[in-house]
């Protein structure tokens, strides 16, 4: 998925092209997958590496934020938001049959085969979760709730969860690294006032920080339970 900066001009080149990719490309091929039977939804997402993970993660990790700068020109600009709805639904509902290991009954898989295809292809992940809260969580979205519950319920294997307890430890990880970056740029400026403030240098730390916040709470809402294991495994409570 072609990226749209959010300072582009509307009439730019790279918006023509943003627009006709999404339009002549990645538009039909997701309605062409969605219309497929099950066996074959399922066969083409495993084995088409590029229309499976790397398109869906594509749009998942682009797909802008309400408070993305850009977002209100995105939402805003008629033709272009058309487009971007129509792809926001249409990835959703690929999302909402990944969620399912049972269609009817003559179309089905074990719960047990169904999570292993998920983990191993990275299909639908505690990451992929993330994302798709931040993009999908309202609560007029009631099939988005009923997804994540059914994952959870299934996930006999407990992989949601253990993936949930690995963010954790590098989440911490992480966040040390950005409050020691933060200290030394502070120093940085402080040693030196005649030195103007950078806004980048400070941008790209604190969007890790809001991004995922933002992911987490809006996953917690829908699942609150994750938030005692979110906690419990971070060291704030025992048992």
């Amino acid at each position: 998925m072609p990226s749209l900066s959010s300072d582009d001009n509307l009439n730019s080149s790279e918006v023509k092209t943003w627009c006709t990719y999404m339009e002549e490309v990645l538009i039909p091929d997701l309605k062409w997958l969605l219309s497929l039977p099950y066996h074959r939804f399922w066969s083409v997402l495993v084995h088409v590496k590029p229309l499976g993970s790397d398109v869906l993660r594509s749009f998942r990790v682009r797909a802008p934020r309400f408070y993305d700068r850009g977002y209100e020109g995105l939402q805003g600009h008629p033709q272009l938001w058309r487009i971007y709805k129509h792809v926001f639904v249409l990835v959703f509902r690929v999302y909402m049959r990944l969620a399912l290991y049972k269609e009817s009954g003559e179309n089905y898989m074990s719960p047990e085969y169904w999570s292993d295809l998920l983990h191993e292809h990275d299909l639908l992940t505690m990451r992929t979760l993330m994302d798709l809260a931040a993009l999908y969580e309202n609560k007029e979205n009631v099939v988005f709730q009923k997804m994540v519950g059914n994952l959870l319920q299934h996930d006999t294997r407990g992989r949601l969860r253990e993936e949930l307890q690995k963010y954790v430890g590098l989440l911490r990880k992480k966040s040390s690294e950005i409050s020691s970056e933060v200290d030394r740029l502070i120093g940085k400026y402080s040693m030196n006032k005649a030195t103007s403030w950078r806004v980048e240098e400070f941008e790209e730390l604190l969007a890790f920080q809001l991004d995922t916040t933002f992911s987490l709470y809006k996953l917690v809402k829908v699942a609150p339970g994750l938030a005692r294991e979110f906690l419990k495994n971070s060291g704030t409570v025992n048992g």
